[in-house]
């Protein structure tokens, strides 16, 4: 039993140590789309989906399925940290992790049993004690022999005993360990076969060889769009432009509030006790206030200067009659018990005339005469006009003026409202030495007092809470809007807030531990008032004042933004039109760049494949029209991302490229899959409802398939072995098996009917035999899949047919079928990869009207692409080629 002990506190050492976050992909726009629901709860809170699609049916994620998660997670840290409080933050990020969790394996669950893809009870038990265990059991130090050797008979013993445990938390511990390990395992098996299907052709790598191996110099005149002023546009025409791009202004479901922040109101008749102690400190008082504080660690002490005049009430009579080293208090005062120490009283002029000469470098060493000089000759104006550096005010004497005390920086506030009339000083500062004149001196002046002060804060008793709660509970009652609320906040000298609250937020801003304030803004109607809640010192009561359901934001909460779109789109139309008629093209880049009041600039090395262009950040309009250009030509005017350019191309050469085509776009592509970016597809019409704020269940809509082939669960419990070989590139183990298990090929032929596994078992075999470069195999394998209704597969089969037709040279196949992929594919995401393909096979053919329009068409797709800054530059220097 002890060695029972010791290793599930190991496990739970081991797993505490993981700092893997999940991607987060349903708290911003992937998933909030624009499907109607009810809302007849009067919270807003949808109940189900109005109108379902025609292919699409209803899904639910019970809201008990989401707490038992996040219950769990927050059992399983405090299992792991022994009791520890949980940092607040990350209390938040599981709340939002463990729907994100539910969410993700639900969008793949039909997906992966589309395919025949979903996580096999082998494969979990090869996972915990098979001969491939999941990194994180493998490295458990007590589950390894002598000699550090992971024994899966160790393992299944542990996972036996763990899960016949009595007690609840070693089974919550193992089922929060494999639960993440299953979902973990379930996402990489799915991405690591759509990974391993990317290959690059030979018209990438020729284009990408060219992109990442070229370096331009050139020059550009620029004028930024920000030139133009503009007046603010009527309403009419920023509604137009809303109703142009409405699918911008998207939002998930957000709350208005408003609420206000009681904070008790402390009675010091409340607080005697207090008082008596603090009052014990005047039988010290004439000893240092600062060492009375550094002895109690109560007692706080600051040292102020205080204008009389400012001050009010008997502190103002102590101050005017008071002497030096004179006591009084103690006073109530800021929720604090205070004594005041009068330490100097001394009189300041409201305001002073001054003047002063700037002197730096060598020139500081010309001060002691130019202050005898003044002396003699009275010539200050003068001097200033000669030797200041202070643009400002040289050519009127150095003249500053008028000024009144705090106005200027120290330390030359406190030099010259010290300093007599009409006197000269010499002062160091940050660019340089200053000698400054005092002009003259205010008539008026205002008397102040220097004090130290002993203070002792008080903190809110049971009384003074009582008193708030009585005051709040009214408060609560008796509003009626958030003009009611605010009125009382007011009135009692209480802070007011307004915010916007989506429905994936966890805490309200500001407010610790406020997740019941944020579900009972998504669980009741607009223009309630809720009961008080307590936070620590502070009380709080929330109004609701509006409801913005999922979908398009309305126009007057997004008017400023739209109104800032309209300024940025009239500004480049209409900047360029009144430029280009200035513009001669048959003139130097140094004339047309005088007519735009513009310097010509200069730039060297910019790499094509780099993101941004020295100086001017991202600028793919223009990278695209210089890689377009030849050496020594200059460009028309033309619109880039933030103004106006002319450019003119001075050289082009060849550099050595930092990775390979390969590696780049293969990198790319893995950051998309493996950050979830693929789901998109799946995602964006799933048009989830998400009520778990609310404490409610959660609604979206999945995919319905039809023509679903039989399940082969023989086959399926069988296959993952070769599956594991494929994810570790044995190709060939893959394809033709070990003596311990059976490879592809063996599924594909011994099955007498289509099943999803022998289908998958095809798509694995077809990739394997690309990776070996046999793609006469290859080739056939993958035109016997039947189209698939799935989102990946369909668009990926014919991409992966065309690059094999295009790896064995055979452009014009390779054409027909990644245009059959976007045209009969699901996947936006792949569409696009097979547009990219497309876009550079016929710029490599020559076909460059053909590629523009590739361009133009992945652009529109609007999809989240790493394509898209290399499909931009492609197209401008199509335009800019084809324009000559």
């Amino acid at each position: 039993m002890k060695y029972y002990k010791t290793a599930k506190t190991m496990i739970s050492k081991k797993y505490s140590k993981r700092s893997r976050i999940l991607p987060v992909i349903i708290s911003t726009a992937i998933i909030f789309t624009g499907c109607q629901h009810n809302t007849d709860q009067g919270c807003g809170a949808p109940i189900k989906h109005n109108t379902i699609p025609e292919g699409f049916y209803s899904e639910v994620i019970p809201y008990s399925s989401f707490a038992k998660n996040f219950n769990d997670r927050i059992r399983y840290e405090h299992i792991v940290s022994k009791g520890q409080p949980i940092n607040k933050s990350k209390v938040a990020q599981f709340y939002v992790q463990s729907w994100n969790d539910l969410y993700i394996q639900a969008l793949l669950k039909p997906e992966v049993n589309y395919l025949g893809l979903a996580v096999t009870q082998d494969e979990i038990n090869d996972l915990t004690f098979g001969n491939h265990p999941h990194e994180s059991i493998r490295n458990l130090p007590f589950l390894k022999d002598k000699n550090g050797v992971f024994q899966p008979s160790l393992a299944k013993d542990f996972i036996n005993r763990i899960k016949n445990d009595t007690s609840s938390d070693p089974k919550v511990t193992w089922e929060v360990f494999v639960r993440e390990i299953e979902n973990k395992y379930q996402s990489d098996k799915h991405q690591k076969l759509l990974s391993l299907a990317m290959f690059v052709t030979p018209a990438e790598e020729e284009y990408y060889n060219y992109y990442q191996s070229t370096e331009i110099d050139f020059d550009y005149a620029f004028k930024s769009f920000a030139t133009l002023n503009i007046e603010i546009p009527h309403d009419s025409l920023l509604v137009n432009l809303y109703k142009k791009y409405e699918d911008d202004y998207f939002k998930p479901e957000s709350r208005k509030v408003a609420y206000i922040t009681a904070k008790p109101i402390i009675d010091p008749d409340n607080h005697t006790e207090e008082l008596k102690r603090f009052s014990a400190l005047k039988n010290h008082v004439a000893a240092d206030f600062k060492a009375l504080s550094e002895k109690n660690p109560a007692i706080k002490f600051f040292a102020t200067e205080y204008n009389i005049a400012s001050v009010q009430g008997a502190t103002q009579e102590f101050f005017q009659k008071g002497k030096t080293n004179d006591v009084y208090g103690p006073v109530f005062q800021s929720n604090s018990y205070r004594m005041t120490k009068i330490i100097e009283k001394y009189e300041r002029p409201d305001s002073v005339k001054i003047r002063h000469i700037v002197l730096s470098g060598a020139d500081t060493l010309l001060i002691p005469k130019l202050t005898k000089e003044i002396h003699e000759k009275k010539n200050f104006d003068e001097l200033a006009a000669r030797y200041s550096i202070d643009k400002k005010n040289k050519d009127q004497g150095g003249l500053i003026g008028w000024v009144k005390y705090g106005d200027l920086v120290e330390p030359f506030n406190t030099a010259c409202f010290s300093a007599p009339g009409d006197f000269y000083f010499e002062i160091s500062g940050s660019y340089g030495k200053h000698l400054i004149h005092i002009m003259e001196i205010s008539s008026s002046k205002s008397e102040y007092v220097y004090a130290d002060v002993l203070y002792m804060e008080i903190e809110p008793n049971e009384k003074d809470f009582a008193n708030l709660e009585k005051i709040v509970n009214r408060i609560s009652k008796q509003a009626k809007s958030s003009e009611d609320l605010f009125a009382h906040a007011i009135e009692h000298g209480f802070a007011t807030t307004n915010i916007s609250l989506q429905n994936t937020y966890y805490n309200v801003p500001e407010i610790d531990n406020s997740n019941d304030i944020v579900q009972w803004c998504f669980k009741n109607s607009k223009n309630k008032i809720s009961p008080p809640f307590k936070k620590g010192n502070n009380v709080y009561i929330v109004f609701v004042s509006d409801i913005l359901p999922t979908g398009n934001l309305p126009f007057y909460e997004v008017r400023d933004i739209v109104k800032d779109d309209f300024v940025m789109l009239f500004r480049k139309d209409t900047l360029y039109d009144r430029t280009k008629p200035l513009i001669d093209d048959t003139k130097s880049l140094e004339e047309n760049a005088k007519v735009m009041g513009s310097p010509v600039i200069g730039i060297k090395k910019m790499v094509l494949a780099s993101y941004d262009i020295p100086s001017l950040g991202i600028e793919n309009d223009l990278r695209g029209i210089l890689m377009g250009m030849k050496v020594g030509q200059t460009s028309k005017l033309f619109k880039g991302d933030k103004g106006l350019f002319i450019v003119r191309k001075t050289a082009e050469r060849k550099i050595k490229p930092k990775s390979t085509p390969q590696i780049r776009l293969k990198n790319q592509y893995l950051a998309d899959v493996e950050n979830d970016v693929h789901l998109g597809d799946i995602s964006s019409n799933a048009k989830a409802f998400l009520n778990f704020v609310r404490q409610q269940d959660s609604y979206f809509l999945l995919k319905t398939y039809k023509n679903l082939l039989p399940e082969d669960k023989e086959a399926a419990r069988a296959m993952w072995s070769a599956e594991h070989a494929f994810r570790k590139g044995n190709w060939e183990e893959s394809l033709n098996g070990t003596q311990t298990y059976k490879g592809f090929k063996e599924f594909i032929q011994k099955s007498d009917k289509e099943t999803k596994q022998s289908r998958l078992a095809k798509i694995y075999a077809a990739i394997c035999y690309m990776k070996i470069n046999d793609f006469q195999s290859a080739i056939p394998l993958l035109a016997s899949i039947e189209p698939t209704e799935d989102y990946f597969m369909s668009t990926l089969v014919p991409i992966l047919l065309g690059d094999a037709y295009a790896l064995t040279n055979k452009p014009l196949d390779a054409v027909a079928h990644y245009k059959n992929a976007i045209e009969k594919g699901n996947s936006k995401f792949y569409q696009a990869i097979a547009m990219h393909k497309l876009a550079l096979h016929y710029y490599m053919l020559g076909e460059y009207n053909n590629a523009k329009e590739m361009c133009k068409l992945l652009l529109a797709k609007n999809v989240s692409h790493h394509h898209g800054q290399v499909v931009t530059e492609l197209l401008k220097k199509l335009e800019t080629q084809c324009s000559e």
